[in-house]
């Protein structure tokens, strides 16, 4: 199960490739990942994930 398609949501938190729950990985967008062992705590599942992002998110303001 190596290369699944990953879902990253635009505050930067990785989802699970099998259920699209939210994990407990965060990345920015110029991220490379390659043979990441990526765990998800509502599944429960181990995944191998490449992930590569070279584009930059829309340009927002951030509240705090």
């Amino acid at each position: 199960m190596t290369g699944k398609k990953v879902y990253v949501d635009e505050e930067g938190w990785v989802h699970c490739p099998i259920c699209s729950g939210k994990s407990r990985t965060k990345v920015k967008f110029d991220t490379v990942l390659q043979n990441f062992p990526l765990f998800c705590p509502k599944c429960g599942q181990e995944t191998i994930i490449n992930l590569i992002q070279k584009t930059e998110p829309d340009a927002k303001t951030r509240s705090r």
